[in-house]
């Protein structure tokens, strides 16, 4: 074989071996994900502790409120994090400070595990500066906890994020809101509108909150996850994503449709598992962590580079 050629195979060898082999979390410098959020980021455990009831298309095999993985676990995988359920503190139905949604839900009687925002932080003790934190709730409080303004939500909120911060915590994600009318569980064009209105108003007041927090503690890395310009960015051109219904929910009574993948909503209100995919994707570019592909690619152009430079 020729010397260059051979040279070649084994540099690509050993920098594709030293790719494949060592986690994304030595670049990103993530030791766990820890979470707090509401049922987007929910591994199961409303299935598990009401018994099956919520949500009511969940199984055994598949307890989230979507037909696969949700958000959180592509992204602990991207960044070379096992997922660990024990610090995944998320919950179907929680609101931004003490209540859950599933204590509203009509004849069930829901256990104390079904907390909100407030009283998973509270639970949570080990603070480790090199983890990540992920904050991400509000929906519940405008769709089914009454709140006709975001004084309230973005105060808990606020109060949430300081406590992290104030407990040691360095990194945090903090996600904003798609607009709420937008979603397949909403018909009424008054109160799509009104949705609408109360997410703007939501997203403006979280981004100057997390503008405030930064500058009170600088030496903490807030980042926003800006689900809703990407959720507005998927529905304005759907086929670039690989959707070709992005205002129906996937799910009609229990029964899914035959194409998920080609659908962003899998019920009425949460992403199918390639819309959470893509929610992951964007939460490694607000984190300034290049996705696995992309990583490749560069290591496929670099070894190309070498490879034509040792030809001439």
């Amino acid at each position: 074989m020729n010397p260059s050629v051979k040279k070649w195979f084994v540099t690509s060898s050993l920098i594709i071996s030293s790719f494949c082999c060592s986690p994304a979390v030595s670049a990103a410098g993530f030791t766990e994900l820890v979470v707090f959020s509401d049922s987007l980021s929910d591994l199961g455990r409303a299935f598990t502790e009401t018994g099956g009831t919520f949500p009511a298309y969940g199984s055994p095999s598949n307890p989230r409120y979507s037909n696969g993985p949700v958000w959180v676990e592509y992204l602990a995988d991207s960044l070379g994090i096992a997922t660990n359920p024990n610090t995944n503190y998320a919950i179907g139905g929680a609101l931004t400070g003490n209540i859950n949604a599933i204590n509203f839900a009509p004849g069930f009687t829901p256990p104390p595990v079904f907390d909100g925002l407030t009283q998973q932080i509270a639970s949570y003790t080990d603070y480790d500066p090199h983890a990540l934190y992920i904050v991400w709730a509000g929906a519940n409080d405008y769709i089914f906890g009454g709140e006709i303004s975001p004084m309230n939500p973005i105060s808990n909120l606020q109060t949430n994020l300081q406590t992290l911060l104030t407990n040691g915590a360095k990194n945090i994600l903090v996600g904003n809101l798609p607009n709420l009318g937008d979603t397949p569980g909403v018909s009424d064009p008054a109160q799509s509108a009104g949705l609408n209105l109360l997410t703007q108003g939501h997203n403006n007041a979280l981004s100057t909150t997390l503008d405030i927090l930064q500058t009170s503690f600088p030496h903490a890395n807030i980042r926003l996850l800006d689900a809703n310009q990407q959720f507005q960015t998927i529905t304005n051109e759907p086929s670039l994503f690989g959707f070709t219904n992005v205002t129906d929910s996937c799910l009609s009574g229990v029964v899914p449709c035959s194409n998920p993948d080609e659908y962003l909503f899998w019920d009425s209100i949460h992403p199918t598992t390639r819309g959470h995919q893509l929610i992951s994707n964007l939460a490694l570019e607000a984190l300034g962590v290049p996705e696995p592909s992309a990583v490749f690619g560069l290591i496929v152009i670099g070894i190309s580079g070498i490879f034509l430079k040792q030809k001439v």
